[in-house]
């Protein structure tokens, strides 16, 4: 009876000592595909939040089993100083940058649009550390590199869906033709799918092609190919490179797979190097070519001059940047019509290049880091895979990781990381490093006896601190997701030109109550400067209490908004309609001499001067903005509702025509030219 309860307690204690790894797959399998209609950011929130709360749950479980090791005397843990030490690096890097930072409060948060802060990277910094532990087991290694692969697959199946319209969830825009699937664009979800791709290659690779393993590649594959994304072509052109270079050194003790390896491998270049020639000179206006033809014409887009200005800016914060998160905010600083010119975007939240954006807000110190981690997955790789003493099924795993660092380098030359990418980017160094250790490249820390006291209390200590951490963004993470819950409530059933402002403000209210991000107040002053402006019930008397309180909010809000420029431009605006002209004039110039377009807010001023009857200040701001910004749809519509004012139909028509051209199934504007047509008919 005793030995047939022990050996259930035993069983027990198997089962739960797999519980955070459990929770570890849970994390890599929910996170890339997790988004929700039901707040206003269906993704990056929701995968903030997804990924706050599930990695919190992995961390208090592997605690938990960490205990029940300590008090067993078996606890162990596998370290490897290159890899351990540039993790720390790169969170030392993050710390050093939020200390210094130009905005302390937002790099320790992050943003609305990014959800990256100081807290974002002590989470990856912990996960890598934790991770590895779960995954000393190599069993557990290769089903967790086959869910992140069957993850990737699952992106890329939803991004096929999309591109043939059958989207069950409806989430892709319809002007937006490249597939966005479950990561919000076809960008992110592309860069994804070119890290997962070389494991599962390789693991079709080891199973002989058999159909269950080759589909997996297969879809990833077609899911990279129609999402467009120029740098995930050049990465994945660079990953079928290394694989052709290193895949045959695996088969090297057998000199004659070596060579025919070796020569397949040739051959397979050869051939992509003559379609991909081909395809330039005979389907030169395939979209599909001419997005990998814009590879070689980088030098002409905006993100050739958006990177000479984050260079420029980054010669103002060279040692610890800008601080994380405060891109778009060091960068007001240093606008040029030249990249205005090329982009007009209200304001930047990223250099679109991994390196110069981890230059521009972590300084040297953080590229350093940032450089020294991946040189040191690559450089392991390469060693590990021409190891004639390594096991053949471990340099298999090897090579794939070394396409995948050489895919994300890549990648990161002419984009960006998104949440999962870094998630999934440390859970691999974790997976790596075990490889590592399986391979002989590591060592087993162990405590004795007598160091067990001393160790018991830190690990008492530091596991209290962990969990704290841990219940804290668990928490943390449902009101965030909670605000952003009533925040699309409130917008959703807000009518713009009719609605309720009362009704809105109390679900933004409790919004700000929720969660202060400064984006929820200038939503709230954005909204309520409109309601007055464009509600000809209102006088100046009844909109005064509600231009008051927009104005209270985006004071509050200015302070760590992406774009100071944007809220001063917002406030100048409220400040015309309070009829304070004098600081609304000093606020316009503040802006403009900053950023000389700011095609949003001369339009918005134009509807100003329009609406106060100076239509020589209007029109003077309007044919700014079409000679930068020449389909500005805002711009086209505020002259088409001034030419109906002045029943100017012919003016009118030609404003209609120019933005169906840009926007052809633009109900609003068929039904203004419907009208147009049927007064031009009366009049005649």
């Amino acid at each position: 009876m005793k030995d047939k309860v022990k050996k259930e307690i035993k069983q027990k204690q198997d089962k739960s000592k797999d519980y955070p790894f459990y929770m570890l797959i849970a994390l890599v399998v929910v996170l890339p595909l997790v988004f929700t209609t039901t707040v206003e950011s269906l993704f990056n929130v929701v995968k903030s939040t997804a990924f706050r709360m599930l990695s919190g749950l992995f961390f208090i479980s592997l605690i938990i089993f960490l205990w029940n090791k300590l008090k067993q005397n078996r606890f162990e843990y596998i370290a490897n100083r290159a890899i351990d030490s540039a993790v720390l690096f790169i969170f030392l890097g993050a710390v050093i940058s939020t200390v210094f930072s130009i905005n302390p409060y937002v790099s320790l948060f992050g943003q609305y649009s990014r959800q990256i802060g100081l807290i974002t990277y002590a989470i990856l910094t912990l996960l890598y550390f934790l991770s590895s532990i779960t995954l000393s087991n190599t069993e557990k290694r290769d089903k967790l590199l086959f869910a992140m692969s069957l993850t990737g697959a699952l992106v890329g199946a939803y991004s096929i869906l999309q591109y043939f319209g059958l989207d069950p969830f409806k989430v892709q825009i319809v002007a937006y033709v490249r597939p966005m699937s479950s990561m919000g664009t076809s960008v992110f979800a592309a860069g994804l799918m070119v890290m997962v791709l070389p494991f599962a290659v390789i693991r079709a690779f080891q199973n002989k092609f058999s159909f269950t393993t080759v589909i997996i590649p297969v879809i990833i594959l077609a899911g990279i190919i129609i999402s467009q994304t120029r740098t995930v072509y050049a990465a994945l052109l660079f990953e079928l490179i290394l694989f052709c270079i290193f895949y045959p050194y695996v088969l090297k003790p057998d000199i004659i797979r070596y060579n025919n390896a070796r020569r397949t491998g040739l051959i397979i270049l050869g051939i992509i190097v003559i379609a991909l020639i081909a395809a330039n000179i005979f389907l030169s206006h395939n979209i599909y070519i001419k997005r990998f033809q814009s590879i070689v014409t980088i030098t002409e887009t905006q993100r050739w001059v958006l990177w000479k200005t984050t260079l420029n800016m980054f010669g103002h914060y060279p040692i610890t940047g800008t601080g994380i998160s405060t891109f778009s905010r060091g960068l007001e600083d240093f606008l040029t019509i030249a990249l205005k010119n090329k982009d007009a975007s209200p304001y930047y939240d990223n250099a679109h290049n991994n390196y110069l954006h981890t230059l521009a807000v972590m300084g040297i110190i953080g590229l350093a880091a940032y450089l020294y981690m991946l040189f040191t997955g690559v450089r392991y790789s390469i060693a590990s895979v021409l190891n004639k003493s390594e096991k053949k099924s471990r340099q298999y795993i090897f090579v794939a990781f070394l396409c995948m660092f050489g895919g994300y380098i890549v990648y990161g030359l002419a984009d960006f990381d998104e949440l999962t990418h870094l998630a999934y980017l440390f859970i691999f160094l974790a997976a790596f490093k075990s490889e590592l250790f399986s391979a002989g490249k590591g060592v087993i820390l162990k405590f004795s006896n007598k160091s067990k006291i001393k160790f018991g209390n830190i690990f008492v200590f530091s596991a209290a601190v962990v969990v704290m951490f841990s219940l804290f963004n668990i928490y943390d993470a449902y009101v965030d997701f909670k605000a952003d819950k009533v925040y699309h409530e409130g917008l959703a059933n807000y009518n713009y030109f009719n609605g309720n402002i009362t009704e809105l403000n109390s679900k933004l209210n409790r919004v700000i109550e929720l969660n202060p991000r400064a984006e929820y107040r200038f939503s709230y002053a954005y909204h309520n400067y409109f309601y007055c402006f464009d509600n000809p019930m209102l006088n100046a008397v009844s909109s005064k209490p509600i231009l008051k309180a927009a104005e209270d909010q985006l004071r509050i809000a200015v302070k760590n908004h992406p774009s100071e420029l944007e809220c001063l431009a917002l406030l100048s605006l409220i400040k015309y309609d309070e009829g304070d002209t004098i600081e609304a004039e000093k606020l316009k110039n503040e802006v403009l001499a900053k950023d000389t377009l700011q095609t949003d807010f001369r339009v918005n001023l134009s509807r100003y001067y329009f609406k106060s009857r100076k239509d020589d200040l209007a029109l003077e701001q309007l044919n700014i903005v079409y000679k930068y910004e020449p389909n500005n749809v805002d711009a086209y519509f505020t002259s088409l509702i001034y030419m109906m004012k002045k029943k100017e139909y012919k003016s009118a028509e030609e404003c209609c025509n120019a933005i169906l051209r840009i926007e052809p199934k633009n109900i609003e504007v068929l039904k203004y030219l419907n009208e147009i047509k049927r007064l031009k008919d009366i009049k005649k």
